[in-house]
C-alpha cells in the first residue's frame, strides 16, 4: 500500500524524509557489507553470499578502525534472496534421527580401545616385556639394513610392518598407549636413547 502524505505536510517535510530513508538504507547496506567482511573467516559462503547481494567489491576485505562506507552513494545491489534455509519440520524429524545419540554412542571402537588403555594400563610380565624389547631390536636391525642396502619397496614394507606391530605389542605389554608410543618414539628420532 502506498503511502500518501496528509496535505498538511509541506513539500519540505517529504523531502528529508526521503532523504532520511536514503540515509538509514544506505547505512543498512554498508553495515551489512562490514558483517560480510566479519563473517567471511567463519561462514565464507554466507559472507560470498551477501557480497554477491550487495554487488560489493572485491577491495572491501580490510577492517578499519573507524566505520567506513565502503559502499558508494549510488551504488546498486544486487538480487536479494534468503542467506538461511528453512527447515521443514519433517526435515526436523530426519535431522533428529540422523543426530540422536550420546558422544559415547558415536565414538569409534578405536578411540574407545585407546582410552580404556591410557585410563587403566596394565603392565605384563618383565620377561616378555624384555623379549619384546629385544625382537623390536632385531627388527629394528633388520629393516636398517634393508634400508641402508637399498632395498625395493616390496621388500622392505613388510618388515616396516612387522616392526610397528613389534612396537605396539611392547608398548602395550609396558602399559602404554601404542599411539603415545608411536608419537614419542617420531620425537626422539635422531636421538639415541641410553638404557642402564
Amino acid at each position: 500500500m502506498p503511502v500518501v502524505s496528509p496535505p498538511h505536510h509541506s513539500i519540505l517535510e517529504i523531502f528529508y524524509c526521503r532523504a532520511r530513508a536514503g540515509t538509514v538504507i544506505s547505512l543498512s547496506a554498508n553495515i551489512s557489507c562490514l558483517l560480510s567482511i566479519l563473517l567471511h573467516p567463519y561462514m565464507p559462503e554466507i559472507s560470498a553470499t551477501i557480497q554477491s547481494q550487495l554487488n560489493a567489491p572485491n577491495e572491501i576485505f580490510v577492517i578499519s578502525d573507524q566505520f567506513v562506507c565502503y559502499l558508494p552513494a549510488g551504488h546498486n545491489i544486487g538480487k536479494p534472496s534468503p542467506l538461511f534455509q528453512k527447515i521443514e519440520s519433517c526435515h526436523v524429524e530426519e535431522l533428529k534421527k540422523k543426530y540422536a545419540g550420546t558422544q559415547q554412542s558415536r565414538q569409534k571402537p578405536e578411540t574407545k580401545i585407546s582410552t580404556n588403555v591410557v585410563n587403566g594400563p596394565t603392565v605384563s610380565d618383565p620377561k616378555e616385556v624384555e623379549r619384546l624389547a629385544v625382537e623390536v631390536t632385531k627388527q629394528g636391525e633388520v629393516v636398517r639394513k634393508l634400508k641402508a642396502d637399498k632395498a625395493e619397496k616390496d621388500h622392505v614394507d613388510p618388515q616396516i610392518a612387522k616392526l610397528l606391530d613389534l612396537k605396539k605389542q611392547l608398548a602395550l605389554a609396558q602399559g602404554q598407549d601404542p599411539k603415545q608410543a608411536a608419537a614419542s618414539g617420531k620425537k626422539n628420532k635422531g636421538k639415541k636413547e641410553i638404557i642402564y
